[in-house]
């Protein structure tokens, strides 16, 4: 996803759609339930678009490896 900038221009800190998109991966692991059916936030200051992409992009990686994965009594996504 080389064209959704994650981090901040000293390469450290995360722009909101980084900290967006790591909420959505810690929402997904903590709930069990898919990013992708979140409604857009109002507020964060990303695009209703860039909202969208960054859902269905932490769906996709939670369903690669699911962070839940190596937790022997939990079930999978």
């Amino acid at each position: 996803y080389p064209m959704m900038l994650l981090h901040d221009a000293d390469g450290n800190h995360a722009r909101a759609t980084g900290s967006f998109l790591t909420a959505l991966i810690l929402f997904s692991t903590l709930t069990d339930r898919v990013p992708s059916k979140l409604p857009a936030f109002a507020g964060l200051g990303i695009s209703e678009a860039d909202q969208t992409r960054l859902r269905e992009i932490a769906t996709e990686q939670v369903a690669l490896l699911s962070p839940r994965l190596h937790c022997p009594n939990d079930r999978k996504l």
